[in-house]
């Protein structure tokens, strides 16, 4: 098995790869709304380039190890299969736990648990990290890098923003503040906002709609478009993160972050 699917069975489903937990798919009522390059790559080692990938415990470049971290590298494991709850909704939880592998990178025990939420117009990730050492703390990034799918990127805002500080990767990490509550994508874009709203609303999305995206305990987001190519004028990637300030787990302690998209 490399999938894990979540289905309703109207149209309405979510695909989980067990690499990375990484996030493939969700339609609703039949439509996709998640962006996945066509040069991405099924087989079970290369990170895929595109749907919601986890980044953790380090967020872009970490020297002489993965980019963005391991877990989108690792096999997780399924801990409860897909299951239908009275309501209607389906629920999936994987798990990621240290190995003599990620030891090479971070030599830290850890515990990552992603429950995947899925009913009939939104589709909520809950992440929750465990220290299970008794003496040892460790810091880590953790981030969702969803890519959205986009009719024309250059018609879509994004609200949010107002008033905060970003860092422009664009331009060596250059600190700016931003002025107006909407952004647009216009040319090549990689910004990490610092201190966001807890929602951001996404304009012309799949199909013309309106997607927000509502975040707890995920202080930073970061917004980027490579605009290379073809297909950089439908998608771009709103990333609710962690990652301007290390969080730092004290031994035996939990951490947890959500993030729900939903057709608004």
């Amino acid at each position: 098995m490399t999938d894990v699917v979540l289905d309703l069975g109207d149209g309405t489903s979510c695909t989980v790869n067990l690499l990375g937990a990484t996030v493939t798919s969700w339609k609703v009522g039949g439509s996709e709304q998640l962006f996945v390059s066509k040069n991405a790559v099924f087989d079970g080692k290369t990170p895929i380039s595109g749907g919601i990938p986890v980044v953790f415990p380090k967020f872009s470049h970490w020297e002489g190890k993965p980019f963005h971290g391991f877990a989108k590298e690792c096999l997780w494991k399924v801990e409860t299969p897909p299951t239908k709850s009275e309501d209607g909704d389906v629920k999936a939880v994987l798990n990621l736990a240290d190995s003599e592998w990620t030891r090479q990178y971070w030599n830290y025990a850890f515990s990552l648990t992603l429950e995947v939420n899925l009913s009939r117009s939104q589709l909520t990730l809950n992440i929750s990290i465990h220290n299970p050492c008794p003496e040892q703390s460790f810091a880590f990034e953790l981030l969702l890098h969803t890519y959205l799918l986009l009719q024309d990127v250059t018609k879509c805002e994004i609200t949010g923003f107002k008033g905060c500080s970003f860092l422009d990767n664009t331009q060596n990490l250059q600190e700016f503040t931003q002025e107006t509550d909407v952004i647009t994508i216009r040319k090549h874009i990689d910004n990490i906002y610092r201190d966001t709203a807890n929602e951001h609303v996404i304009s012309q999305a799949s199909e013309g709609k309106c997607i927000k995206l509502s975040k707890t305990n995920y202080p930073d987001t970061v917004v980027w478009n490579p605009w290379e190519d073809a297909e950089s004028r439908i998608f771009f990637c709103i990333e609710a993160g962690h990652v301007s300030k290390p969080v730092l787990l004290n031994p035996g302690h939990v951490f947890k972050a959500s993030q729900t998209l939903c057709i608004a």
